[in-house]
């Protein structure tokens, strides 16, 4: 069975992308969605793009705009009308999330695994920023196994990166920002090639703070699972531009 996640960041207010993007990811197949963060600043509809996303139950992490936001910081100020309990609601985001798709780990973090100003770009990250990403859990938080994908934000490209170790591929997938230039914001869709094998519970009582669990265990199909990311246009759902490298 083929899994497809629907992947949006860096929305900055702009609750019409959002709708567009949400509307074009399900007639593309996604029964789930990710944000990676920056939810407020720039566009003029921060409420309404939070209210958006706590209807939907979408797990979301903090971006850089919306922790300036919470901490009042003067960096915020596009937004000043954004209203107390969506400050209250954007404080109480975690930095990152740690995902469980049956056999499938996947981290979201805004930036990186470093902080949330500290942006993965295709064309300058080295193979040892993505050994120390996957690999040092103490960097990635709650969840004490390596992902087998990384979602982040914060640059505003869409861009899919195949990282190879331990004999499989493993992804840092960017779905770029539904704020674009000229109604040019993009979405992304993570695929996950898999075979349904469990139901499970969503929110366990043991899972570590910070996690998510989606309520469809899945298996890996053969020797492993086939990941694979896409980005669209959200104004009309069609294909956009990825940024793609294999290191």
């Amino acid at each position: 069975m083929t899994v497809r996640i629907g992947l949006v960041s860096d929305i900055h207010g702009d609750v019409h992308a959002l709708i567009d993007a949400i509307r074009h990811a399900e007639a593309l197949g996604c029964t789930r969605f990710l944000c990676a963060g920056d939810l407020v600043d720039c566009g003029y509809f921060a409420d309404e793009t939070i209210a958006l996303l706590r209807e939907r139950n979408i797990p979301t992490v903090r971006g850089n705009h919306d922790r300036w936001a919470v901490s009042g910081s003067p960096r915020f100020g596009f937004d000043p009308d954004i209203s107390d309990g969506s400050r209250e609601w954007l404080a109480g985001l975690p930095a990152h999330l740690c995902i469980e798709v049956g056999a499938t780990r996947l981290a979201v973090h805004h930036g990186s695994p470093r902080g949330d100003m500290a942006g993965i770009v295709a064309g300058d990250v080295e193979r040892w920023e993505l050994d120390e990403f996957f690999g040092n859990s103490e960097r990635l938080g709650a969840n004490p196994a390596a992902p087998d994908v990384l979602i982040v934000g914060h640059t505003h490209c869409a861009m899919e990166l195949r990282y190879a170790t331990d004999g499989k591929d493993r992804l840092v997938v960017n779905p770029g920002a539904l704020l674009g230039e000229g109604a040019r914001g993009t979405f992304g869709v993570l695929t996950l090639d898999a075979i349904v094998s469990a139901r499970r519970d969503a929110g366990s009582e043991n899972a570590p703070a910070g996690s998510f669990q989606f309520d469809a265990s899945v298996r890996e199909a053969g020797d492993g699972a086939s990941l694979r990311a896409d980005a669209y246009f959200s104004a009309d759902g069609a294909p956009a531009p990825v940024a793609r490298r294999r290191l």
